[in-house]
């Protein structure tokens, strides 16, 4: 191990703190760059990177390179304006992150104790809160009113230093970036007259950008109502306290969100609404104006306007238009119609596609927002490798992100490319400046990482083992297939020799049974040859027969005269 002093340990820290190091991929090869980082890196604000990181598009790994490069450009403008106007302290000062987590946290603080002591003082029997008199004529007359009308100074204070803030710092980037990207495309001008013009041009381009930014329209809102909470009435307050309960909760946000993503369907759906509310009205003025009645006498279809509002107020409101309506001992068949139509028609359907689409617009971005967290804690930003793979060795993917694939290290060597001259630029830096150029994001290792190569070969490697397994397994199963379709060929050629050996054997006992009868039938001749000679002299003539059972008689009388003589 090196063994270093107090002096060789600040050294080494001094190169760590000002170094960066980043991955490239060059002719599909990784290689690694380490480069000295610009003094601009130390404004890189939490709020700047977490503006990168939720708004790429998440989908797929070019999306997200290719977004992460469009918001490059955004955010070296804001450091290099942050770098200018930090010579001054108390800019610097005014811009830091914790003078606005500060002024933020007063502001939610100060609208909070503001409406619990109006909710908790205010009275109708104490006339100086209710009247219209001047606020600062009730400051002697009710100390309560006056402690109110405290806080409500000190919060137009705290509104107006975020106001500046906001004013110094983003107001001016925003305006840049429009101004520049309107710009970018279009000649230089060449003459005086045109110059000008431009300038001119610019301006009102860039307070149009300031204007129609929703944050500073915020910002400008809300200063506007702290001042009228102590010119008027702090009532005014209680608008302060839910702008910056939105502006302070995300999920608040989202609510808001998902009404306002789909505003046009909504807008839409609700002008078809209201185009049949305004045609049952048209029904109502023909056919039930007479009982559009108050209890009172008060007659509530007078003209066509008058019904529509009625109807809608009704059928909206409470849900079922027959409020209105004077009471019937049996309402008609028209009537029932009506109402039945209008309740499934209005009230159903359509207020139910209406918070339908407010529903699921809202379901669409809690889960657009879950799928984004995940995408940003378990998947490299740059390469798009997941969690586990480095996680094989220890704190893998932390020290991954940290030190190998940061993606700010990746933003702050565009940074530095911009910074230094191309004759200063090394090979892989003059690689990496030509690939910007041409807006690609080939240089970026995608799907790829030195930490990981060996076990990636490895990976490959049994990839391409399974692969060859399968296919040989594969062939072996054609072959076995074809071996299968010719052992039934075999099969059937086997089953037709046993038949034929089963005939042959058959055939050889038919034979046997032959032989052995004929044998015996020999045997008999032989033990009886009279009997032979009869059977060959039977076809000389009925003589010899006869003359064999006369002698067959005389020998039947012998034997029977021989035992009469015993």
């Amino acid at each position: 191990p090196l063994h270093l002093n107090s002096v060789g340990h600040d050294v080494v820290q001094y190169y760590e703190d000002g170094t960066g190091t980043i991955e490239i991929n060059q002719d599909n090869e990784i290689r690694r760059i380490v480069f000295r980082l610009p003094e601009i890196h130390k404004l890189l604000t939490d709020e700047s990177k977490k503006h990168i990181l939720w708004n790429v598009d998440h989908s797929s790994i070019t999306r997200k390179l290719e977004d992460f490069l469009e918001l490059v450009g955004e955010v070296k403008t804001e450091l290099m304006y942050k770098d200018q106007i930090y010579k001054s302290y108390i800019a610097k000062l005014v811009n830091s992150a914790t003078f606005l987590r500060t002024t933020n946290y007063l502001t939610v603080l100060l609208s909070s104790i503001i409406n619990v002591m109006m909710f908790l003082l205010y009275e109708v029997a104490d006339q100086s809160y209710v009247d219209h008199e001047h606020p600062f004529n009730k400051l002697s007359q009710n100390n309560n009113f006056a402690a109110i009308w405290v806080l409500c100074v000190i919060l137009s204070l705290t509104e107006l230093l975020q106001f500046i803030s906001f004013a110094s710092s983003k107001a001016s980037l925003i305006a840049q970036n429009r101004i520049q990207k309107y710009f970018e495309k279009r000649k230089k001008p060449t003459t005086k007259n045109k110059i000008i013009l431009n300038k001119v041009i610019g301006f009102f381009i860039g307070a149009f950008a300031i204007l129609s930014n929703g944050i500073c329209l915020l910002k400008i809102v809300s200063f506007t109502i702290s001042i009228l909470s102590w010119t008027i009435t702090p009532l005014f307050c209680s608008i302060s306290l839910m702008i910056h309960m939105v502006y302070s909760s995300p999920d608040l946000q989202n609510v808001l969100r998902s009404v306002t993503k789909n505003g046009k369907s909504l807008i839409v759906t609700a002008i078809f609404s209201f185009v049949l509310v305004y045609l049952f009205s048209i029904w109502a003025w023909f056919s039930f104006r007479d009982y559009y009645i108050l209890p009172d006498g008060t007659e509530l279809c007078t003209n066509l306007l008058q019904c529509f509002l009625v109807t809608a107020n009704s059928g909206l409101r409470k849900y079922d238009v027959g409020n209105v309506f004077a009471d019937t001992t049996w309402p008609s068949a028209e009537m029932i119609a009506f109402l039945l139509i209008y309740f499934a028609v209005i009230v159903t359907i359509m207020l139910s596609i209406f918070s339908g689409i407010i529903i699921d617009t809202f379901g669409e971005l809690r889960q657009k927002k879950s799928q984004t967290e995940e995408e940003i804690e378990n998947r490299c930003f740059i390469c798009h490798i997941e969690r586990h793979l480095f996680d094989r060795f220890p704190d893998g993917f932390a020290i991954h992100i940290e030190n190998e694939h940061n993606p700010w290290e990746y933003l702050l060597f565009i940074i530095h490319l911009s910074q230094i001259e191309e004759s200063d630029y090394s090979g892989l830096e003059s690689y990496v400046a030509n690939q910007l150029k041409e807006g690609s994001i080939n240089w970026f290792p995608m799907n790829k990482a030195i930490r990981l190569i060996d076990v990636l070969v490895k990976e490959e490697q049994t990839q391409d083992y399974i692969k060859n397994t399968l296919h040989q397994t594969k062939a072996n199963s054609k072959e076995l297939i074809d071996i299968i379709g010719k052992f039934g060929v075999w099969q059937t050629t086997i089953e037709k020799a046993i038949e034929n050996v089963q005939e042959i054997l058959k055939s050889n006992q038919e034979t046997t049974k032959l032989s052995k009868s004929a044998k015996s039938q020999f045997s008999f001749i032989e033990a009886h040859p009279s009997r032979l000679h009869s059977s060959f002299t039977k076809e000389d003539g009925v003589d010899e027969e006869e003359e064999d059972e006369e002698e067959e008689n005389k020998g039947k009388r012998k034997a029977e005269s021989f035992r009469k003589d015993e």
